[in-house]
């Protein structure tokens, strides 16, 4: 009875945290292109028309700081996109491949919510689903009271930068969590799965995610045992829905998003890129030799002494938590290496896995040293 009551009473504090977080939006830049997509989803035709709707809807919903902010005229790439159409157009395509994300600002829109704002809704109603399944997650694992709370609250804490981005990156947490929840804690693949589709056709690069999870099952660390045909024709789905997403829209191609983000942010998209050696190297270096890039690497190594603590001094060295970490390594390091941004948009969603599988192991031991003193 006690955990029910609680289990109401933690909803309605993260409730009442969103709803606060729902008063300061922080309407990041990419929310301009979602809307432009959004208005041509609704049937606008003409791109001059869209272009100017959308600066002249952010110029009245926002406020003056944060629309000037969007429109900086020390800013070359911003005050391009808010003078010439054309170039503004041509960013689109970075843009239009998260069609789960589109599809539920687009339904916000038709019921009546401003565009700016159906823009950041999706990202505030997953935070607060997040914090739900860390609950429900946590709970599983048998800690104190005491210790739940503080889990609790260091998940809600690391979650909060992630609840006003006017982006598809909350939303597409969310489906990775509750897949890696279902599939870590339950034998519902098919769910599991199901999720992991979500997550890409809001992420498609979390197909990345997705193929290095299924590998646990490929190699027989699972739970239960999987044929193997159904566990490739799970990644064979997977794998379509991405080439699918890249074939019917004009998405450039990994060279010209990393040139566009890295390099020349004023170039064309749509003209084809060359990256050499010399200038992907620099990038690494300018934008992982930094401050945050090395407070983001002694984050993962630390919360790595723990999780091998944990397991060393655990009789449970293999357990599947342990396969899930490596997955989450190879992950965060394959999506660094071909995206090297340290924004905490992209750090969360694995410092959030990597956190559960910190508490697991953490539980484990104690319950073993519990067990061995009685």
């Amino acid at each position: 009875m006690a955990k029910r009551k609680f289990i109401y009473l933690y909803a309605l504090i993260i409730f009442a945290i969103t709803v606060v977080l729902g008063t300061v939006p922080d309407y990041n830049w990419d929310m301009l292109p979602y809307m432009s997509i959004v208005q041509k989803m609704d049937g606008v035709s003409s791109f001059d028309q869209i272009h100017e709707t959308t600066y002249s809807t952010a110029q009245k919903n926002l406020p003056p700081k944060k629309y000037k902010d969007l429109v900086d005229a020390r800013d070359p790439y911003r005050k391009k996109m808010a003078e010439d159409a054309n170039a503004f157009k041509t960013q689109l395509s970075f843009f239009d491949i998260k069609p789960v994300y589109l599809i539920i600002i687009f339904l916000f829109y038709k019921l009546g919510i401003s565009l700016t704002y159906a823009t950041v809704l999706p990202s505030l109603i997953s935070f607060f689903f997040i914090n739900l399944l860390s609950y429900f997650w946590y709970r599983k694992f048998n800690l104190s009271f005491k210790n739940l709370i503080a889990v609790l609250l260091v998940a809600c804490a690391i979650s909060i930068p992630l609840a006003t981005r006017s982006n598809p990156d909350t939303l597409a947490c969310l489906f990775l969590l509750i897949g890696s929840y279902l599939f870590l804690e339950t034998n519902k693949l098919f769910l599991c799965v199901l999720f992991l589709i979500l997550s890409i056709l809001t992420r498609p690069e979390n197909v990345i995610f997705s193929f290095l999870l299924f590998g646990i099952i490929l190699v027989g660390k699972w739970k239960k045992k999987i044929p193997f045909y159904i566990s490739v024709g799970y990644l064979l789905i997977m794998a379509a829905i991405y080439f699918l997403i890249m074939r019917n829209t004009d998405y450039p191609g990994w060279n010209n998003l990393f040139y566009h983000a890295f390099i020349d942010n004023t170039a064309n998209p749509l003209i084809k890129q060359t990256i050499t050696v010399q200038q992907y190297l620099k990038v690494i270096r300018e934008n992982l030799l930094n401050l945050k890039g090395i407070i983001a690497i002694v984050g993962l190594i630390i919360l790595s002494a723990f999780v091998f603590f944990f397991r060393n001094h655990s009789q449970d060295k293999n357990s599947l938590y342990v396969f899930f970490y490596v997955i989450v390594v190879f992950w965060t390091l394959i999506k660094t290496l071909l995206f090297p941004m340290t924004a905490l948009r992209f750090i969360i969603p694995p410092i959030l896995l990597l956190s559960v599988v910190v508490v697991k192991k953490y539980e484990s031991l104690m319950s073993e040293k519990h067990n061995k003193a009685a």
